[in-house]
Parts: C-alpha cells; structure tokens; sequence
C-alpha cells in the first residue's frame, strides 16, 4: 500500500468521523426544543445584575424549575425587585442576556422563544462539560427629563428624599414580607391554571384562553394581597381583556365550573402567621378609630377618564398623556398612588397637572 492510498483512507475515515458528529449534534438540539416544550426542567444559573450606573451587585445563585420563557423571565423580575430593593420596576426597564460563565462578550439576548430554545441548547453543552452559564439583568438609564426651579420648599423636601433613597443600599433583612407573599401566590396561580393545550398558564372563559404572561401573574398577585379579588376571578384590565385571548378547539372546564359541579372542598391560600397578624391590627385600628368609609366607585377605563377630565374643563394637554398611560399599562386606581418620580417619567412634569390626577382619582381608590 502506497502512500496516497493511505492518505485517502485517513481522509475518509475523518470524515466519517466529523459527519457522525454533526448528526449527534442536530439530534441533540431537536431533543432539546422537543424537551422545552413538553417537559418541566430544573435549571441553575448565575444571576448577575448590572445597574446604569456603578458596579455590578453581588451575583446570586439560583435553581429553578420552568416549563416555559414565561417562568423564567418570572423568577428573574422577582429577584430583581429583591435585590435591587426596588418594588416599582418593570420588566420594560432593563433587558436580560445570557451566556457561559467567566466568559467574555455581552452575551445573547433572552426575550422570545427562539431566544429561549437557543439558551436552552448551551445550558445542556454547558452541564455535560460541568460549566455553569450566567443570566445578566442590564438595567437601562432612565432619561432625566428638565424640571422647572420652584421656590416650594415641599418640592425641595421631595427632592432630598428621593435623593437619599436613590442613593441607599438594599439590604436583605428589610425586605418586605408582602414581597415573599406575592411570589408564592405567582407560583400557586401558575400552578393552579396550567394549561395542557397551550402548554403554558391560561385563564379559562367563554371557550376563551387568556394566556397568563409574567405580567398577568404578578398585576394579580397584587390585588390578591390587596384583598380586591381572588385566585378565580381576573382583574378589570386591559391585559386581561378577551381581545388578547385565543379561542380553545374545545370547550374546557375551568377551576371555579369545577368546584361548583362538584363537592370538593375549594382550595384558598395558606395564610402565614404574619399575615394573620397583619389582618388582626389592620381590623383593630379600623374597629377602634376609622369610621365607615363610603362606597367605592368603579373604576373607569383610561378612555372614560380622560374624557370627563376633559369634560370638566380642564387643559386639554392632561388629555395628551392618555396614550402614555396605557403604553405604561397604568390604571385608573392606579394613578393616586404614583409619585413625583414617576409623574416625572410619564412627562406630567408640573404640579398643577400632578394635582389634577391624583384628586381625579383619588374617588376611585
């Protein structure tokens, strides 16, 4: 055998060699996709939160278990309002990336299912060579808008205040209860209103499947807490509107149609010994020194809002900031209860316009 011949048979068997790799390698994708989609796994990772401005937090190790994007990019926004200390922030207000651990580059982005399924495919690389893979939150700078110098020493008191705020450190022990609760009850209503057709959390009505975004589960969490609702009614808000829902190619039971055909025992939140302590004084202050408040009106859409203001003859630059309102997915109950910084990052930057809101809305809470 001479020399060439055995060139050509090292060639051959290289590629062979290389052909069977690439097979194993597109057989294992697919697996992966097929798996994400189907089955419940457990991940760990590396959450590493990188503020606008300063050094990046102390990076938190987690282990989840997900069934879709949704519960990650969930459990991420839980720990970001807690390790940041920040209740207020939104999904809306930082972007999430992965990639390998120590590793440098910006990473990939996480927003949508290819995203997903590609983050999915390198974790599974990542484990079989025993390395772990690390998820960036980057928070984005908000834009300062100009304000107008005002000789009210209320305003300056404001100011001072958000500035000693902006600059303190979050610490674990002063983390709110209120904040654990909320995301127990996500788990529980995810948990509670899985679908096995969507392969994801939907609310169920008129043959109607309202899919239950990270959004959905934590504005619903709230007005649980808030004792507005409960676990088997939605809340009266744009995102839980049946205009962005899917019809079911059948007609499925939902939990509460269960419960009345039937003669189990309906299932309520266990309620901590803090939250039965919370109940307990808050109905003693109210028994002892709060007279009877008056009914509660119902709450207007944005559209109904803005029109009366209008119709009360108040500027029509207030009518403007309707568009803002529902970009940000604010509510009607919801606008008393926002602040000077907050008014500042919607753009109603004067105190007169500020006024007009909160007493507009202040009969709605």
């Amino acid at each position: 055998m001479n020399i060439s011949k055995i060139i050509s048979l090292v060639s051959t068997i290289l590629w062979i060699l290389l052909q069977n790799e690439s097979d194993d390698n597109t057989k294992h994708e697919f697996e992966v996709n097929e798996k994400s989609e189907t089955e419940q796994i457990t991940i760990s990772f590396n959450l590493v939160i990188k503020p606008s401005a300063g050094p990046s937090l102390p990076s938190k190790w987690l282990e989840i278990e997900t069934l879709s994007l949704d519960d990650i990019l969930a459990d991420i926004h839980h720990y970001v309002r807690k390790l940041t200390g920040n209740k207020e922030i939104m999904h809306s207000d930082y972007s999430v990336s992965f990639k390998p651990e120590k590793s440098g580059g910006v990473g990939a982005q996480l927003e949508d299912i290819q995203d997903y399924k590609k983050f999915l495919s390198d974790y599974k690389k990542l484990v079989d060579k025993k390395k772990n893979m690390s998820i960036i939150v980057s928070i984005k700078k908000k834009r300062q808008k100009r304000k107008e110098i005002s000789d009210s020493e209320e305003s300056k008191s404001e100011n001072i205040k958000l500035n000693k705020k902006k600059s303190a450190v979050p610490k674990l022990e002063n983390f709110s209860t209120i904040l654990q609760q909320e995301g127990h009850i996500i788990r529980e209503l995810r948990e509670k209103y899985k679908c096995n057709q969507h392969d994801a959390s939907c609310f169920i009505g008129d043959e109607r499947h309202i899919k239950l975004t990270a959004m959905h589960l934590q504005c619903w969490a709230k007005e649980i807490i808030r004792s507005t609702t409960d676990d088997t009614q939605t809340l009266n808000l744009p995102i839980f509107s049946q205009s962005s829902s899917t019809k079911g190619n059948f007609k499925p039971t939902t939990p509460t149609e269960t419960l009345l055909s039937s003669n189990m025992t309906p299932i309520f939140f266990t309620m901590t010994p803090q939250m039965i302590s919370l109940a307990q004084n808050s109905n003693m202050v109210n028994t002892s020194n709060t007279p009877l408040s008056s009914p509660k009106l119902a709450v207007p859409s944005l559209n109904e809002f803005f029109t009366k203001l209008g119709a009360n003859g108040d500027t029509e630059k207030l009518v403007d900031f309707k568009n803002i309102f529902e970009n940000e997915r604010i509510t009607v109950d919801q606008i008393y209860d926002l602040t000077d910084a907050e008014f500042d990052q919607l753009g109603v930057n004067k105190i007169g316009w500020r006024k007009t809101f909160r007493a507009a809305a202040k009969r709605y809470i």
